[in-house]
Order: C-alpha cells, then structure tokens, then sequence
C-alpha cells in the first residue's frame, strides 16, 4: 500500500470528463484504500460540432454521456462559429436551464441558442406546441419579468391556440 499513487489515481480519474469531483483517501490501520467518484449531473444535452452526443451540466461543462436516461432532458442547438464561441453559448446555455423556472423548464422540448446570446425554446406547455422567442440570456435575462409574461399570456383563452410567443421584450410581447 506504501507504493499506491493516490495522486496519479486522482489524476486518471479526473481525466474523465463526466466526473464532477473525486477523492482517493488510504487508510492505513484498516489496511483499505477508498475511492469516491462523484458524476457531472447533465441538464441537457446536445449534439456536438462532430455529430458526437454531449451532455451540459449546471456549471456550463460539456462532457460525453454516461448510462444515463436522457428522455427528460432538453435539446440544446448551438449556432456556433468557432470553438470559443461554443464555450460561450454553453456557459450562456447553463446560466439559462438554472435559472428559468421549473414549470418553464418542465415543458421544454428544445432550445435553440444563437451566436449572439439569444434563445428560442419549444415547449409543451400547450398544444398546439409553443416556441417561445426569449431574447438575451445574457446577465439581464429578466428570466421572472418574462417567465411572468409567459404565464400571463397563456392563462388569456383568447391565447389557447397560440403556436409562437416573442417575450424578449417583456414589455411589449407578441404572440402568433
């Protein structure tokens, strides 16, 4: 046990990008060496620049799927223009799935986010299905002005069979 590497372990551990963190801990009395592996928990997913399946947890990280069930999670599309631009739109992308509300998110089907930080979603929240233009996502999303605006506009029954929705002005919303 004296030649065991916990660094290196922790190391080859960490080279694996679904892992969130890791701890390798030798207990020398018991004779035991202990291994914790903690998983990136995915929020969405999304189909990569080589046509590879990646997940995107809350922090904004990429990384390659796991045996998980994905049924639930949301489809990201990126307009991406160059490999900084993807982190980008990836961090802008965690930022929105964290901070939109739960029933929101819930009825989420796919979200589109365009090169210049601005997002579409298409939801479930009603049938017909709805797209929903947000705007910005940026630092002023104002995720509960317009997620109130949201509510608002689909509680009106004039408003049932509405199949688009622009709230990134929540001031001044349109529906189609």
């Amino acid at each position: 046990m004296a030649r065991l590497n916990t660094r290196a372990m922790s190391r080859i551990i960490r080279g694996n990008d679904w892992v969130a963190s890791e701890a390798v801990h030798i207990h020398w009395l018991s004779g035991e060496v202990q291994v914790s592996v903690i998983p990136r928990e995915p929020i969405a997913q999304f189909t990569d620049s080589q046509g590879s399946l990646r997940y995107l947890d809350s922090h904004g990280i990429a990384f390659h799927p796991l045996n998980i069930s994905t049924k639930n999670l949301p489809s990201l599309h990126f307009a991406v223009t160059s490999a900084d631009n993807q982190e980008r739109l990836q961090r802008l992308s965690s930022l929105f799935l964290t901070e939109i509300p739960s029933d929101i998110l819930a009825s989420m089907t796919n979200l589109s986010i365009r090169s210049d930080g601005t997002a579409e979603l298409q939801t479930s929240i009603h049938t017909p299905s709805l797209t929903i233009n947000w705007g910005s996502i940026g630092e002023n999303g104002e995720f509960s002005s317009k997620a109130r605006v949201i509510r608002e506009l689909l509680a009106l029954p004039v408003n049932s069979k509405i199949i688009s929705m622009d709230v990134s002005d929540p001031t001044s919303p349109t529906v189609h």
